[in-house]
């Protein structure tokens, strides 16, 4: 299966720097163009070369797999071999460790005291956390397409840590995806969804049995350094242990894109309350909607998908009564499908994002809610969950939500970023 964005037979550079350079764009556009013809052995349908965007949830309701901008790493390296071991993180990754719970994000934010190492290379962050496996590494994952993971991933499974691999049947094929044959050549075991016709969506990773990511970020160079995206690290064993039982129903007994039953799993981390919901399951709409009319001064919301009318509707009925600001992908807003571009009431004050790169071109990945930020009732949900039907009806799902003052704090100065940028 043929993925938008670049083919990678036809356009690569190193992942040294992983940026695309603007001069590059007139012999890049030449290079395109003559990449982009009819793949051998596809039918004569799926031509190569640059994609047209599409969505990552459409939402078209034909039960098909529906197009995923979530292709978005023109990045694979050419490399004879990965490295060995991991690259060093950054020196602030390790002078930030401590809390329970570290919020990241791949742009600024605003306040450093909340998010020190922030704009932050995700998956350089991703890579700095699986180097402290001793034991075992799950990964489930949507795609892996960069190389500064596959490295450490490699790395970990070098000196001896068990590692398990899972992603979505559209970004497993290694012939397609150069991080994945790094990682088959390497041994480590990895399975999909086996199925088009929904999405593995999930972007989870546990360390050992304390540790764990939740982001809503793809492991690939686009999400990690040029579209706006965020990351929780969580140091918390009763979570690890809600979030195995989930990857091992996929790995061991095939359970994918199961609708869920409404659970909402809770602990306590750093004194603060934790929810996590599974999906397909619209009990994620449901806790939106909960959230929503909860609010007493202040919603928040920073979206990539916004398809869900019932959410909407939830926030509109809040108009005039308390402060209602949005940023939403300005290339998923004219979907459609799309809610977030129009029909808002005057008070809400909602744009489409303007989220700025040296590629060239970004997108506001965040699926992210903030609830009265600065008051003792705030929450801030976040996790892999659009919204959207896909998310609620088809797709494996993270929804992730805390009170934590810190955590939402550091959303809400993340948030302000976006949204003034926006303006």
């Amino acid at each position: 299966m043929d993925k938008l964005g670049l083919r990678h037979d036809c356009l690569r550079h190193r992942s040294g720097d992983r940026v695309l350079n603007p001069g590059w764009i007139p012999a890049i556009l030449l290079l395109l163009f003559s990449c982009s013809t009819t793949t051998p052995g596809d039918g004569g349908d799926v031509p190569s070369g640059i994609q047209p965007w599409g969505t990552e949830d459409a939402d078209d309701g034909t039960g098909s797999r529906p197009p995923e901008i979530d292709a978005d790493s023109p990045d694979p390296d050419v490399r004879v071999q990965p490295k060995d071991i991991a690259p060093p993180p950054p020196s602030c990754f390790e002078k930030s460790e401590g809390p329970a719970i570290l919020p990241v994000f791949s742009k600024s934010c605003q306040d450093k005291s909340l998010c020190p190492c922030n704009p932050t290379d995700i998956g350089q962050r991703v890579a700095y956390e699986i180097g402290k496996a001793s034991e075992t590494l799950d990964i489930c994952v949507m795609e892996l397409q960069d190389f500064t993971v596959s490295d450490a991933v490699i790395a970990a499974k070098k000196k001896g840590v068990a590692v398990r691999l899972i992603l979505d049947n559209g970004y497993s094929d290694p012939a397609q995806e150069k991080a994945v044959q790094y990682l088959k050549n390497a041994g480590v075991e990895y399975r999909d969804d086996v199925t088009d016709a929904a999405l593995m969506h999930s972007k989870f990773t546990l360390i050992d049995d304390d540790l764990l990511l939740v982001s809503s970020a793809n492991y690939s160079s686009f999400d990690s350094e040029s579209n706006a995206n965020n990351m929780l690290v969580i140091r918390s064993a009763p979570l690890v242990k809600v979030f195995r039982s989930r990857f091992d129903s996929m790995w061991d007994k095939k359970l994918f894109h199961k609708a869920g039953d409404g659970t909402i799993h809770t602990a306590t981390v750093d004194g603060a309350d934790v929810e996590v919901i599974f999906g397909p399951d619209w009990a994620m709409v449901e806790r939106l909607e909960t959230a929503i009319a909860g609010a007493k001064h202040t919603i928040h919301f920073s979206i990539f998908a916004f398809t869900l009318e019932e959410v909407k509707d939830a926030i509109l009925d809040r108009c005039g009564k308390v402060e209602i600001r949005g940023v939403y992908d300005g290339e998923q807003g004219t979907d459609a499908n799309s809610v977030a571009e129009s029909g808002w009431c005057s008070q809400a004050k909602v744009y489409p994002s303007n989220v700025q790169s040296a590629w060239g071109f970004s997108k506001l990945h965040h699926k992210v809610l903030i609830i009265d930020p600065g008051t003792s009732g705030a929450w801030v949900i976040a996790g892999s969950a659009n919204w959207s039907y896909s998310a609620a009806t088809k797709n494996d799902e993270i929804m992730i939500a805390t009170n934590h003052p810190d955590i939402v704090a550091a959303f809400e100065t993340e948030f302000q970023a976006r949204f003034q940028e926006a303006r």
